[in-house]
């Protein structure tokens, strides 16, 4: 008995051992990949301009991130201006959404917050996870569209779990999973990534499919993408509120 529990412990170690050196190989493939991480890490910023599609609805966009995780996005809607801001230096995010009834800026929520201060840095989630001290464990192929897939579950420290497709032969992040809480519901978000170009040494999929419980909500398509643009603090800054202006005594 002591020695069939001695097989399978060593069984297990080996078991665990391929898995880990299966991962960091996975890994190590789609840095190399993507640019490798000193190239990305020479960036200080990066600008993202294009276009969202939801049904006949096509809304024009420009993304900001810089180096420190600071991330803002500026779209126009009917003539209408919304912007979504992260501060990497306060580690708060606000936002101005005329759709909302208000065009005066507004606070993100504490799950926003939360989500954006998780963010990984440029490159990627997975080439910082230890980083971070985040878990990625291998959970074997999978087949996304007729490609092999590597699959790997990256659990972040508030618990947030995101699900990663590694094509196991241009060792690209083909499309990610989550599961996420929309007004008390639990709904499975799946993003999907093609036209990957290299763009100043760099690759990146110039578009993006968002999908929800098996349904097309929209897609993203890149035009433009800048590295190392000039990227002024102030932007980043909440805006004061305006005050309502008192009624004069008549």
């Amino acid at each position: 008995m002591q020695k069939l529990r001695l097989i399978l412990l060593f069984l297990l170690a080996g078991t665990l051992a391929s898995q880990a050196q299966t991962l960091d190989e996975i890994i190590a493939n789609h840095t190399k990949a993507i640019g490798g991480l000193e190239k990305w890490r020479s960036f200080s910023s990066v600008k993202k301009t294009g276009q969202s599609k939801f049904g006949n609805f096509e809304i024009p966009f420009t993304e900001v991130e810089t180096k420190e995780g600071s991330t803002r996005n500026d779209l126009t809607i009917q003539g209408l201006s919304m912007v979504q801001v992260f501060d990497a230096k306060t580690e708060s995010g606000w936002s101005i959404n005329p759709f909302q009834g208000s065009k005066e800026p507004r606070k993100m929520n504490e799950e926003q917050t939360q989500g954006n201060r998780e963010r990984g840095d440029m490159a990627g989630d997975l080439t910082c996870y230890k980083e971070k001290g985040w878990r990625v464990e291998y959970l074997g192929t999978d087949d996304i569209d007729g490609v092999e897939a590597h699959k790997l579950m990256l659990t972040k420290k508030s618990g947030s779990i995101t699900y990663y497709y590694v094509d196991s032969q241009s060792w690209l992040i083909i499309k990610t999973s989550v599961k996420m809480k929309f007004e008390d519901k639990e709904v499975e978000g799946d993003t999907q990534y093609s036209d990957f170009q290299t763009i100043d040494g760099v690759t990146i999929p110039m578009s993006v499919d968002n999908i929800s419980n098996g349904q097309m909500q929209g897609q993203t398509i890149y035009s433009k993408v800048e590295f190392n643009v000039e990227v002024k603090p102030e932007i980043f800054v909440m805006p004061d509120v305006k005050k309502p202006e008192e009624k004069k005594d008549k």
